[in-house]
């Protein structure tokens, strides 16, 4: 069995999203003083590798753990977009022709391994907004397909600034998981089983998570 971490490492070097905090430990308790080590993080619920609920963007819907445990784990394919080229005055935005040449009838899980993965994004400290992303009609292509959880291999699903954020509202409100800053740059393509789960938080909006494949 061959196991791939795709989760990206916590510590204070962490890329995060603009405005959200970055992440921080503090010693409350030291162990040559108190006999035991305890740490207090700072982080936020979408910090590094992490999933997001549907309350995260629609006013009212459910939080993480209104969610089954299959529905974080179970078969899953990852698709190798890398050698997508997109034009200088285009966003960088997958769209379903894309896609044409994968059939996705029967896949439940998708992962997207882009030019993010290429570059190594989530490993750089700085924060880019020249990320792959998908396009609405991409998202409304895997809800069509009865797709259960979306892996994207940067910090969001959507481009950023995009007004009311109609990619994340069409697939958490299709009831789909998506997981954000999954690491792919050493993963094949090809069909794997995906472990994705988050803290079990009462009614969050979102969560870190251990991300791994494995076949």
């Amino acid at each position: 069995m061959t196991i791939y971490d795709c989760s990206v490492p916590l510590s204070e070097d962490v890329v995060t999203w603009p405005g959200e905090p970055s992440f921080s430990r503090k010693v409350l308790r030291d162990i040559k003083k108190d006999g035991a080590e305890v740490h207090e993080l700072t982080l936020s619920a979408h910090t590094g590798t992490h999933v997001d609920a549907p309350r995260h963007f629609i006013a009212g819907a459910v939080g993480l753990d209104s969610f089954p445990v299959d529905a974080y784990v179970g078969p899953a394919t990852v698709i190798d977009l890398t050698a997508v080229v997109f034009a200088p005055d285009q966003p960088k935005e997958i769209e379903p022709e894309h896609l044409a040449e994968y059939d996705l009838s029967g896949v439940s899980r998708v992962l997207f391994k882009t030019e993010n993965s290429v570059r190594d994004l989530l490993m750089q400290s700085e924060f880019v907004t020249d990320y792959v992303s998908l396009s609405l009609a991409t998202a409304e292509l895997l809800v069509k397909n009865g797709i259960r959880l979306i892996g994207v291999d940067y910090l969001s699903i959507e481009k950023k600034g995009n007004p009311g954020h109609p990619v994340h509202t069409a697939v958490l409100g299709a009831g789909i998981v998506n997981v954000e800053g999954v690491r792919l740059t050493e993963v094949p393509a090809g069909d794997y089983t995906v472990a994705a789960l988050p803290l079990n938080l009462v009614n969050a909006d979102g969560s870190p998570a251990r991300v791994v494949l494995y076949r």
